[in-house]
Formats: structure tokens, C-alpha cells, sequence
């Protein structure tokens, strides 16, 4: 009887370590990542690039978080471009949003053929993590994974869109002051 007393201690014991090292090395479920904004991979007809965004996060704890490092691999179109590595050094107020900038140089060629011409979309694939310390230094460890299809314009494309939606806001214009006009006349 005592060893059974014995035995259901040692595994109460270790369910109750297992428990504690598993909360205390999980990953922060108060702190997370909500998105990138404004992502641009740059230029893609040149030998590289420049991948730039803004990546979001909520701070829904009641204390103030030191952001340390970013580690995050990048992939597009499923092959391997990189991985970033962002010094954060900011500071996450409590019950906060705050954004990292993104920035990172990438070389084209490893996604796109030489001698081709730049696609119109491409498969994003943005995963790793944010390290952080709360006021007691612990280290807090929220995770980040972003996957989402980006349109791509070349330059030239991206004058061209810009110089339509000009000329059809002109014609809007032209077409309100005709209205404005013939209501005028009708008026007089």
C-alpha cells in the first residue's frame, strides 16, 4: 500500500514538472503577431531585391515587453531566399500594438530564371520568431508565420496603372463639372 502511495506521488511530481517546464518554455499566447503591411519584394528585374513591410503585433499583456531579436526565414514561391535577422532594440508598451519594419536583400536569381521576365503573383512564405523579455527577464518567445500571395508590377507596369487611374479620376472630375454646369444652366 505504501509503494502505490509511493509510485502515484513520483508521477503526480512528474506530471506537475512536466506541466510547469511546458508552460514556462511554450511560446506566449499574450503577445502575438497579426500580419504584414504594406510587403513589397521590389524590383525583380534586377540581379536583387529588396523585400520591405511592416510586421504587426499585440501586446495584450499588462506589462511592458523588451523586444530583442527576429529570426525569420523567407521563401518565395517555395524555394529558399533567406533567412532576416532584425535587431528589434523597441521597446512594447503594455496593451499595445507596435510594428517592426522589414527590410531585406534578396538575390532574384533564386526564384526566377535568367532571361524571363518577372511573374505576375508569387507564393510569400514569412516563419520564424520574435524574442522578447518581460520586466522579470524572461524570455518570451511569439512566433510568427505569414503565407500569402503577392501581385507583382514592374516599374513600367506600375507607372501605367498610376497614369489610368489619373485619367479616370480627370474624366470623374470633367464629368462632375459638366453635371455641375448643366444643373446651372437649368437653374437660370
Amino acid at each position: 500500500m505504501f509503494n502505490q502511495f509511493k509510485i502515484m506521488l513520483k508521477n503526480i511530481n512528474f506530471l506537475l514538472i512536466a506541466t510547469l517546464l511546458f508552460s514556462s518554455c511554450s511560446s506566449n499566447k499574450d503577445v502575438e503577431f497579426k500580419s504584414i503591411t504594406n510587403l513589397d519584394l521590389g524590383n525583380l528585374s534586377k540581379k536583387s531585391a529588396t523585400i520591405r513591410g511592416n510586421l504587426s503585433f499585440n501586446n495584450k499583456m499588462d506589462e511592458v515587453l523588451n523586444l530583442e531579436d527576429m529570426i525569420l526565414d523567407l521563401s518565395i514561391d517555395g524555394k529558399d531566399v533567406g533567412t532576416i535577422v532584425i535587431q528589434a532594440n523597441k521597446i512594447a508598451e503594455a496593451k499595445s500594438e507596435f510594428t517592426i519594419p522589414l527590410s531585406y536583400t534578396y538575390e532574384t536569381k533564386l526564384f526566377i530564371e535568367e532571361g524571363h521576365d518577372p511573374s505576375s503573383a508569387y507564393e510569400v512564405k514569412i516563419s520564424g520568431e520574435l524574442t522578447a523579455k518581460n520586466q522579470k527577464g524572461e524570455e518570451i518567445k511569439i512566433p510568427v508565420d505569414f503565407s500569402a500571395t503577392i501581385d507583382y508590377l514592374s516599374n513600367k507596369e506600375k507607372r501605367v496603372e498610376k497614369r489610368e487611374s489619373r485619367k479616370e479620376a480627370r474624366q470623374e472630375r470633367r464629368e462632375e463639372r459638366k453635371a455641375r454646369r448643366a444643373q446651372r444652366k437649368a437653374n437660370d
